[in-house]
């Protein structure tokens, strides 16, 4: 235990291991973790006790592996990734103290280039070691000589390997750089006795050899350089060329301003060498070939941002992009003093030809180009086309317009003068090759159209069958293309086989094409159009074929214009006889716009066939006949539409001078019963026809016209309420009763003054829009009271016929086999008098009602516009609708059906009670009361409206007791042949006598007589259930108001009669 502890002592206290760590983190530039990890892992610790304690340990290496994980090992890494660090016993056996580490190891560092520690072995050990002077005792000069020689070029083939594999052009020094050094002062100060000739002859023999390096390299062609390693290098290519020849020639000029090599040529010049030339001609091709490499990089450092972006899109994203970067070149070309040549500039172009060729080749991607669609395939092609056809044109301009690249600029550059050939022949040749790719997808495209053929005729589901074999056999020739195992964009590909394919898939699909245009030829001769073709008939195979046939198109053409020739010409010779009165024209249109019409149809029959002949890719009148019905096409048209101008100028000048005496006329027009009407005569009535239908046919018309047309809207809102006016007018004075004609005279007085300047003054080029919906207004107003009253008087007329045109006394149940039901008498009555009861109130409620309607209560206490009252509406909304009690009811009922929300049903309910409350108390008495706010003479004139109503009610109380008498009597005397009694009267023995009940005495008050008349009483006194509307109420007079019994009399002596 305590030897453990005094162990752990000692190698806390040892301080060698940091020895190592010291040189490592100068070496290696490592930090400190890495090291701390090591010192830390016990098999790394152990093996460096072992190295520092075991004096027969002759090395330890120190090395990072691919983790970058420091560690120690004794025996050198068979392959190195990584600096190398490795620690040596001078001898062995010998102890390592902390004073003798320093002089006791031989100390140094690996590279992972293994031609860097060649290099490093040869001019560190094997140079100095057999070059020693020491080392070559009992040699002789020539051995010495030699060996120097070998050296020497030794050190060279190092040089040359190390400036190889970096890419750069390494300066190697001679053997005697050290001597030279040291004889330099010697040679500054003239003591050419310093140098002896085997110095001389090294020195000069290195600068030949740089001479040689130096001009190897400036002398290197692009060209050459770029195709040795590439068949089609990119333009990254070039730019990679250059920027490594500038650092290249940088990294000479550095040299060159190495102390050591300007030595060597100072000692050259000193001693007046012929090779002092070579020195100097070595520095103007270093510094003349790095003045050109910097400029061109620097000028191609901004075409290359294009390029780079460019070589990433695809070609339909590069367009835009096109136009700037040849602009970009030609600033290149004319502000760049190097790179203007006509070497470099095609090289570029060349290059960058090849990557537009590559920029294609993705864009279209040639692996799945014949596995989708067609149209797809083909549109990407063409596209592409595009896009290089737009390149060429760009180019074109670039290169006729190089004066503008070279503003600002003092130096000359070389024209664009080479051949055409000279950059453009592969781009050229994959142009071809897309060329050759489009006729085919082209010829796919027109097989697949005719999946959309559908051919009409006698023969046309056969000849569609045969197209569809022909399509699918298309289908199958086409698959074979999926299994090409070449890149058929590239014409230059190994081992392509496109030209063989291709052919082989031309003549299948020509054999197809024959098979096509056989089918057509039936379709052509059996119906006469092949318009669906499309290009497909363009095709060279079917085009020789079907060229023969096509004349039946045109055969066709040429007989419709015939046709139409003659029918023209009937209608010519029918106008310039008649007119056009008597042309057959469609009843729909006025004659002269129909006669327009009707020549806009003969037109079009030629028309139409011409525009489907145009919608043919076929040259249907390329031919000589074909012009000449074209000639004759163009000569009937022309007839056509002179002909129409003709009756159009003709009709212009007689429709305005009608129209203008048309427009002079009045409004409206009166006869000799006092009827009006709208007097728009059928001059302006056909003018305005056919004026609408002439645009609408697009004819030239003189602006009169059209401004006359324009007031179309006007004069058809000016019609429509005048012939409202009229109208309503004459229905008033139709229908209207001679008391209600007298209640509404005063009005109707005031309305006809109105009317009166429509009727004289008035015309139709000088009215108001506003006048006329003022009388609009004013007649409607009027028509609807009076309507709304009439509809009132009939309300009561159907509310007494409800109960009037049922008789009072029916068998009971209705049933023909049962007795009258007579039984009991009072029900019966009091039923009949609650109905009457009903009708009163509604009589009493209706005549009110009317008392409004025809004084216009309450609207006529308002103030008149311009006194304090409303202002009168200028639009055409007419006043509230006046509605009778039927049609309030109506509405009443349709809101009650539509009213869903809670709040209007609600409102609804309120309305109702309303109406009903105010139905329950409307009385005689509101009546007269409210007759006393208008004239004396109204009121009489009111009166006899009243007793007007009287004669209507008596009349169907007179219904009614008609209807109940007939009845009886008809059933008395069997009409209804229901073959059974309405009464009973039986006889019972009461001995000794026979007694009858009812009895048969006539003057008996319990007979059956008596009976039978009070029976008529009831049925007569019905008259007394209504009371006479043409009298004053009982509150007026204090007495009992009077019935309509009074006419009984007269009807007694009717029905008698």
């Amino acid at each position: 235990m305590a030897d453990d502890e005094d162990k752990k002592e000692v190698d806390e206290s040892d301080t060698r291991p940091e020895f190592f760590w010291n040189y490592l983190n100068k070496t290696m530039r490592l930090k400190l973790d890495k090291w701390t990890k090591l010192i830390t892992t016990n098999e790394y610790k152990d093996l460096i006790k072992e190295f520092l304690n075991n004096p027969f340990k002759p090395r330890l290496i120190f090395s990072v592996n691919s983790s970058g994980q420091l560690y120690p090992t004794f025996n050198f890494p068979v392959k190195i990734y990584a600096k190398v660090a490795y620690f040596i016993r001078i001898l062995t056996p010998l102890e390592l103290t902390e004073d003798n580490m320093l002089q006791s190891l031989m100390i140094g560092d690996l590279l992972p280039n293994a031609l860097a520690n060649l290099s490093v072995l040869c001019d560190d050990v094997f140079f100095p070691l057999l070059n020693n002077t020491v080392n070559q005792e009992g040699w002789t000069r020539v051995i010495v000589n030699d060996m120097k020689t070998e050296s020497q070029e030794m050190r060279n083939g190092i040089a040359q390997m190390k400036g190889l594999v970096i890419n750069r052009t390494i300066f190697p020094l001679p053997i005697c750089i050290d001597e030279v050094m040291k004889e330099a002062p010697h040679i500054a100060a003239m003591e050419h006795a310093s140098v002896n000739h085997m110095m001389k002859h090294s020195i000069e023999f290195m600068v030949v050899k740089w001479l040689d390096s130096v001009e190897n390299l400036v002398g290197v062609k692009p060209t050459d350089k770029l195709f040795s390693t590439e068949r089609y290098p990119l333009p990254e290519a070039i730019f990679a060329y250059w920027e490594s020849r500038q650092e290249n020639l940088e990294n000479l000029a550095h040299q060159l301003g190495d102390i050591r090599i300007k030595t060597i040529g100072f000692v050259l010049e000193k001693i007046q060498s012929v090779f002092e030339h070579s020195y100097r001609r070595i520095v103007e091709l270093v510094l003349e070939s790095l003045a050109e490499a910097r400029d061109i990089t620097k000028c191609l450092a901004a075409l290359k941002k294009k390029i780079d972006k460019f070589e990433m899109n695809t070609m339909d994203d590069n367009r835009p992009d096109i136009r700037p970067l040849m602009l970009t070149v030609g600033l290149v070309w004319g502000h760049s003093r190097y790179f203007h040549t006509l070497d470099n500039m095609t090289l570029f172009f060349n290059l960058f030809h090849n990557s537009l060729i590559e920029c294609v080749i993705r864009t279209i991607e040639p692996d799945s180009m014949f596995q989708g669609d067609v149209e797809e395939a083909y549109k990407k092609i063409i596209m592409n086309i595009q896009h290089l056809e737009y390149y060429k044109t760009i180019y074109r301009e670039c290169r006729n317009s190089l004066k503008k690249f070279k503003i600002g600029t003092t130096f000359n550059s070389q024209d664009w003068t080479w051949q055409a050939a000279k950059i453009f022949q592969r781009l050229d040749g994959f142009m071809d090759r897309l060329h050759e790719l489009k006729e085919m997808f082209n010829t796919g495209r027109d097989f697949m159209k005719l999946d959309k053929i559908v051919i009409g005729g006698l023969k046309g589901r056969q000849i569609s069958a045969a197209l569809e074999k022909i399509v699918e056999d298309y289908k199958n020739y086409y698959r074979e293309w999926t299994n090409i195992q070449y890149n058929p964009l590239d014409p230059e590909a190994e081992n392509s086989l496109f030209e063989i394919d291709r052919l082989n898939f031309k003549q299948k699909t020509d054999m197809l094409e024959r098979m096509i245009a056989t089918q057509f030829e039936k379709a052509l001769e059996d119906s006469h159009d092949l318009l669906l073709g499309g290009q497909i008939l363009l095709r060279p195979i079917i085009r020789a074929h079907i060229d023969s046939f096509m004349h039946i198109i045109v055969d066709d053409f040429e007989k419709e214009i015939l046709y139409v020739k003659e029918d023209f010409n009937i209608l010519k010779q029918m106008y310039t006889e008649k007119g056009v009165l008597d042309i057959p024209t469609d009843d729909c249109f006025p004659k002269t716009s129909g006669t327009i019409a009707l020549l806009n149809k003969l037109r079009h029959r030629i028309t139409a066939i011409y525009r489907d002949a145009d919608m043919y890719d076929y040259p249907l009148f390329e031919n000589e006949r074909g012009k000449n019905i074209l000639d004759l096409y163009n000569l009937m048209l022309q007839e056509v539409n002179s002909f129409i101008k003709n009756i159009l100028a003709k009709w212009v000048v007689e429709c305005w001078a009608s129209i203008q005496e048309s427009m002079a006329i009045s409004l409206l027009k009166s006869d000799e019963n006092d009827n009006i009407s709208v007097n728009f005569s059928e001059n302006l009535k056909t003018a305005l026809k056919d004026i609408k239908v002439l645009r609408l046919l697009e004819c030239e018309l003189t602006p009169n016209l059209i401004k006359f047309f324009s007031l179309e809207e006007d004069l058809w809102q000016a019609r429509i309420k005048l012939e409202r006016i009229a109208e309503w007018c004459n229905d008033i004075n139709e229908r209207a009763h001679e008391t209600e004609r007298a209640l509404i005279a005063v009005e109707m007085a005031m309305i006809n003054e109105q009317i009166k300047p429509l009727i004289e003054t008035i015309t139709w080029d000088a009215y108001s829009q506003k006048f006329i919906v003022k009388i609009f207004k004013l007649v409607k107003y009027l028509h609807d009271r009076l309507v709304a009253a009439q509809e009132n008087l009939l309300v009561i007329k159907e509310s007494i016929r409800a109960w009037g045109k049922v008789p009072l006394f029916q068998r009971k149940d209705l049933n023909p086999q049962l007795m009258l039901h007579t039984d009991p008498r009072d029900v019966i009555l009091m039923e009949r008098a609650e109905k009457a009861a009903v009708t009163q109130r509604l009589i009493d409620l209706l005549m009110y009602v009317n008392l409004k309607l025809f004084f216009d209560i309450p609207r006529r206490y308002t103030l008149p516009s311009g006194e304090g009252g409303e202002e009168e509406d200028d639009g055409d909304d007419i006043w509230p609708p006046v509605l009778s009690l039927s049609a309030i009811s109506k509405v009443v009922k349709s809101k009650k059906k539509n009213e869903k929300h809670k709040s209007e049903k609600q409102e609804d309910r309120e309305e109702e009670e309303r109406s009903g409350s105010e139905e329950e108390t409307i009385t005689p008495f509101h009546r007269f009361e409210l007759l006393k706010g208008i004239t004396e003479e109204e009121r009489n004139l009111f009166r006899e409206y009243e007793k007007y109503v009287d004669t209507i009610i008596a009349q169907c109380l007179l219904d009614s007791v008609i209807t109940s008498v007939t009845y009886l009597r008809l059933e008395v005397e069997n009409r209804y042949e229901n073959n059974a009694p309405i009464f009973e009267i039986f006889m019972e023995l009461q001995e000794p006598i026979v007694v009858y009940f009812l009895n048969l005495d006539p003057n008996s008050k319990t007979g059956f007589v008596f009976f039978a008349e009070t029976l008529l009483d009831d049925v007569y006194e019905t008259m007394n259930l209504l009371y006479r509307v043409a009298q004053d109420p009982p509150e007026i007079t204090e007495e009992d108001a009077l019935r309509f019994m009074g006419k009984q009399v007269a009807f007694n002596k009717r029905y008698n009669g």
